[in-house]
């Protein structure tokens, strides 16, 4: 990895850099780790995790409880006497622009649609 990097006039900062290898489940040959870098079995590029077996499942999780804490969030406001439409507001401005920015409004119509109802 140093050698092409070199040879491409480029500088890797080891302490920055991670290695994770996508391979099918099926196959359990292991590549040689790269030496100073650190392998991981799942990293976030530009607000999405991505894991070795290509999968959404650590990306859906996550995504999960960060909305179930805003929801928590959400009904303490609303035990605390927030009017509903500030609490809509405040649902759009959370919840629904976190699922917006990752999964784009196509794909979560219905959701929105049955989670706007519970505010």
């Amino acid at each position: 990895m140093q050698t092409w990097a070199a040879d491409n006039k480029l500088k890797m900062n080891n302490a920055k850099t991670k290695e994770i290898v996508f391979m099918a489940c099926w196959i359990q040959a292991q590549s040689p780790p790269c030496q100073d870098i650190e392998h991981v079995s799942s990293l976030r590029v530009l607000g999405v995790i991505i894991n070795d077996k290509l999968t959404a499942a650590d990306h859906v999780t996550t995504l999960l409880t960060s909305c179930w804490s805003l929801f928590y969030a959400l009904r303490v406001l609303q035990t605390h006497g927030i009017p509903a439409q500030s609490l809509h507001d405040v649902f759009h401005a959370t919840v629904i622009a976190k699922i917006l920015y990752q999964h784009g409004r196509e794909c979560v119509q219905s959701l929105i649609a049955r989670a706007s109802t519970r505010f």
